[in-house]
C-alpha cells in the first residue's frame, strides 16, 4: 500500500476552499467577515458554527470542535486523515502522488477504512455486471431503460445489477484479495453456521452514499415475480451504514437544496432518480420509512424549508404524520403536495417534466397545518368524537413548533378551518405544550441518569473557599469556576498560546523578570516569544494541559533552532488536538480583555503588549502558587511550628506582590 506524498498534501491544502467544502454540508450565511450556520455536530436552534474564509478554519462553539477543512471532514464524515485528503483531491481534481508505506504502516489501516474500500469495490462490481455482461444488459439494463432512465442518469447514480449465483460476488471479491470477514462486516455477505451467500442476488442495485459521496451501503430491487422474496433488500446496519441517519439522493442534491432553499421529500429510490432526470434535483428519499430526527437535521443544515410529495394513498399519508411532527419540532417550514390521481413521484416526474412539476408544486402546495385541517374535516365528517380526537392530535403537532408567534397563527388558522372557538383551542394548546415539556424533562432526566451510570457525566471542579493569613484573594475569587466553565489555569495557558501564535514575532520592551527583584533590573528589547519563554523558564512554570504544553514545546524547540516564532498556520494541519485549539483561539473567544464581565481584570493587550504579557504570566503564577501552597497554609492553628509560619509568610508576601503588580486592591 502507499501513502499520500507531502507535496500532494500541500497542494490539497492550498487548493481546497473551506467555505466551499463545508457549504456542501451546511447552509452558511454571511456574518461579517465570516460565514455562519447551524452546527452539524449538535442539535442547536441558534447558529454557533462559524467558517472563516480568510483564515480557512471553522469553529463550532456548541461542540467546541474546530480546525481546517480536513479536520471538518474527519469529524463530520468520520474519515481518517488520508481519507479526508483523498476526498478533497477528488473534489478539486488533484492528482495524488503516492509514496510506499512500510509493513507496519499498512497494518494500521482501520477496519472502517476497509469497509469503505470493499463497498466501493462492490459498487464497481455491480456497475460492471450491469453494463458488461450479457445477463446484466439483457435483464438489468433492459429493465432500467424500460423504466425510462437514460444512460447518463444510470451512471450518475451508479446503478448496477447483482448476479444470480449464490457466491458470485464474494468469490470475485476474494480473488481480488478482500477479506471474507470484512465482506461479512460490510453486510455484503450473509454467514450462518451452515452456509454463506451473497446478500444481493439477481437485483437492481442502488448504491447509498454518505453526504461526502462515499458508498456506505446498498438497496437491491428484485425483478422476478417471487412472492417468497422481498421486493427490496437493504444493507444491514454496519459501522459505516446507519439507515436512520442517511437520505437517499442527498449527496447528489445537497448543492441544489442550498441554492433553491427548499428540499423535496419522496419515498423511494426510483422516485428520486426520475425527479432528477426530469430536472428537479433538490429531492431526497426516505427509502420507504418515516423520517427520523437525524435525517431531518441533515436537511435542516441545508435548508429550513421542506416539501413532502404524496400520492393519493391516505394510509401512507397518515403513516408519515409522525415524521412530519418531528420536522415541526425542529422549527422548519413544512408544506404538503398531493400528486394528481394515479400518479406517484416517479410517474409524475415522467409525465409532467421539469416546468410542469415546478408549476404544479407552486399551485398545489399546502401549509402542513392547513393540510391537517382538511384531513380532519374529511375523516371526521359529522362525528364529533372523531373530530375531537383529530383536533387534539393537530394541537399536539402545533405544540411542537418552537416559535410562539407561529403557534398562535396556526391556532387561528385551525379555528377558522375547523369552525372551532379559538380561545378553547388555545387552552388545549397550552395543555399540550405543558405535556410536551414534562415529557422532554423526563427524557432529559433519564438521559442524565444514563450518562451518570456510564460515567460520562463530568463534574466541574471548583476551589474551596479561601482564608489565608491575610486577606489575599484566591486566583479565582472574582471569577468562579462554574461561571468560567473552565479552570482559570487552563484559560491562562490558552491565552499565552494565543499571545505566542498571534504576537510572538513582535518586539516589546520588558525587564528580564516579571516580578522585579531589584530596582536596577534593566529593561531590554525582546520578542514576545523570547519574553514569555524566558519568564516561564525562570519561574519554572510547566503547562498542565497536554495540548497547550505540546504547542509550547514546539514553539520552544523552534526558538532554540533559531526560528523566532511559529504561527497559527504551523498547527492547523496537526492531528494531536492543537488544530482545534488554534482554531478556537483564532476566533478570539478567549481574549482576556473580554474577561472583565466575569470579574477578571488585566491590562488591555492593545494598549501595551508588554504589560499584557506580564499580566497574563502573573495571573498564571498566582494560580499555580495558590494550587501549590494555598491549601497548606489555610487556617493555620495557633500551635503551628515557626518554620511553617515563616514559609506561610513568604507565600503570603509573594501573592501580595503579584496582586500589587496586577494593580489589585489587597
Amino acid at each position: 500500500m502507499s501513502r499520500i506524498s507531502a507535496q500532494s498534501i500541500s497542494q490539497i491544502f492550498d487548493t481546497a476552499r473551506i467555505e466551499e467544502v463545508i457549504g456542501d454540508f451546511v447552509q452558511l450565511k454571511r456574518s461579517g467577515s465570516n460565514l455562519k450556520g447551524l452546527s452539524p455536530f449538535t442539535n442547536e436552534k441558534t447558529a454557533s458554527f462559524y467558517v472563516s474564509p480568510a483564515k480557512q478554519i471553522f469553529k463550532c462553539f456548541s461542540s467546541n470542535k474546530g480546525g481546517t477543512v480536513v479536520s471538518f471532514l474527519m469529524e463530520y464524515e468520520n474519515l481518517s486523515y488520508p481519507e479526508a485528503l483523498r476526498y478533497l483531491a477528488k473534489r478539486y481534481g488533484i492528482q495524488i502522488e503516492e509514496e510506499e508505506q512500510s509493513a507496519e504502516e499498512q497494518k494500521e489501516t482501520s477496519v472502517r477504512e476497509s469497509l469503505f474500500i470493499v463497498q466501493e469495490f462492490a459498487k464497481d462490481f455491480y456497475v460492471n455486471y450491469l453494463w458488461h455482461t450479457d445477463k446484466g444488459r439483457a435483464i438489468g439494463l433492459s429493465y432500467l431503460t424500460e423504466r425510462g432512465f437514460s444512460s447518463e442518469t444510470i451512471q450518475k447514480f451508479n446503478l448496477g445489477f447483482s448476479p444470480e449465483g449464490r457466491n458470485d460476488f464474494s468469490e470475485a471479491a476474494l480473488k481480488k484479495g478482500y477479506d471474507h470477514t470484512v465482506l461479512v462486516q460490510a453486510g455484503l455477505v450473509r454467514e450462518t453456521e451452515t452456509y454463506t451467500s451473497d446478500l444481493f442476488r439477481d437485483r437492481i442495485m442502488f448504491p447509498i452514499h454518505s453526504l461526502s459521496g462515499r458508498v456506505v451501503g446498498f438497496g437491491g430491487r428484485i425483478l422476478k415475480n417471487n412472492p417468497k422474496a422481498p421486493k427490496y433488500v437493504n444493507s444491514p446496519e454496519t459501522e459505516i451504514y446507519h439507515k436512520g441517519k442517511l437520505l437517499y439522493g442527498l449527496y447528489q442534491a445537497r448543492k441544489t437544496i442550498v441554492k433553491a432553499d427548499h428540499c423535496l421529500v419522496v419515498e423511494g429510490y426510483t422516485d428520486v432518480i426520475s425527479m432528477v432526470q426530469s430536472g428537479i434535483e433538490n429531492v431526497v428519499s426516505t427509502s420507504g420509512t418515516a423520517l427520523t430526527s437525524d435525517q431531518i437535521r441533515l436537511i435542516k443544515r441545508l435548508t429550513e424549508n421542506i416539501v413532502f410529495l404524496f400520492d393519493g394513498d391516505a394510509a401512507g399519508i397518515r403513516a408519515s404524520l409522525r415524521g412530519i411532527d418531528l420536522v415541526l419540532k425542529e422549527g422548519m417550514q413544512v408544506k404538503i403536495v398531493l400528486l394528481p390521481d394515479n400518479h406517484d413521484p416517479d410517474s409524475f416526474a415522467k409525465a409532467y417534466g421539469q416546468e410542469g412539476i415546478r408549476k404544479y408544486i407552486i399551485e398545489n402546495e399546502k401549509d402542513f397545518i392547513r393540510f391537517r385541517c382538511d384531513l380532519i374535516l374529511e375523516d371526521a365528517k359529522e362525528d364529533p368524537i372523531a373530530k375531537t380526537k383529530l383536533i387534539g392530535e393537530l394541537l399536539d403537532s402545533i405544540a411542537l413548533i418552537p416559535n410562539a408567534i407561529s403557534r398562535s397563527l396556526y391556532v387561528q388558522m385551525a379555528a377558522r378551518e375547523t369552525k372551532m372557538d379559538e380561545a378553547l383551542l388555545l387552552r388545549e394548546l397550552n395543555g399540550a405544550i405543558e405535556r410536551h415539556a414534562r415529557s422532554e424533562q423526563k427524557e432529559i432526566q433519564r438521559q442524565k441518569e444514563r450518562e451518570k451510570h456510564l460515567g460520562a457525566q463530568q463534574e466541574v471542579s471548583s476551589e474551596p473557599s479561601k482564608a489565608g493569613l491575610a486577606a489575599v484573594p484566591s486566583p479565582d475569587q472574582e471569577t468562579p469556576l462554574m461561571e468560567l466553565e473552565e479552570p482559570p489555569g487552563y484559560r491562562i495557558e490558552k491565552a499565552l498560546v494565543e499571545l505566542l501564535l498571534n504576537h510572538g514575532y513582535k518586539k516589546i520592551v520588558a525587564s528580564d523578570k516579571v516580578i522585579e527583584e531589584d530596582v536596577s533590573s534593566e529593561a531590554q528589547e525582546l520578542t514576545v516569544t523570547q519574553f514569555v519563554l524566558q519568564e516561564l523558564a525562570y519561574n519554572e512554570v510547566h503547562f498542565k494541559d497536554p495540548v497547550c504544553a505540546g504547542i509550547l514545546n514546539r514553539i520552544h524547540e523552534a526558538w532554540l533552532k533559531g526560528r523566532d516564532v511559529l504561527t497559527a498556520e504551523d498547527f492547523l494541519e496537526s492531528q494531536d488536538g492543537s488544530a482545534e485549539l488554534v482554531a478556537d483561539l483564532l476566533f478570539e473567544k478567549y481574549k482576556i480583555s473580554n474577561w472583565e464581565e466575569k470579574g477578571v481584570y488585566v491590562r488591555d493587550r492593545d494598549e501595551s503588549l508588554s504589560q499584557y504579557a506580564s499580566d497574563v504570566i502573573l495571573r498564571l503564577l498566582d494560580i499555580l502558587l495558590y494550587e501549590k501552597y494555598g491549601k497548606e497554609f489555610e487556617n493555620l492553628p495557633m500551635d503551628t511550628p515557626i518554620e511553617t509560619l515563616k514559609r506561610a509568610m513568604e507565600y503570603n508576601q509573594m501573592r501580595i506582590k503579584i496582586q500589587l503588580e496586577l494593580n489589585r486592591v489587597v
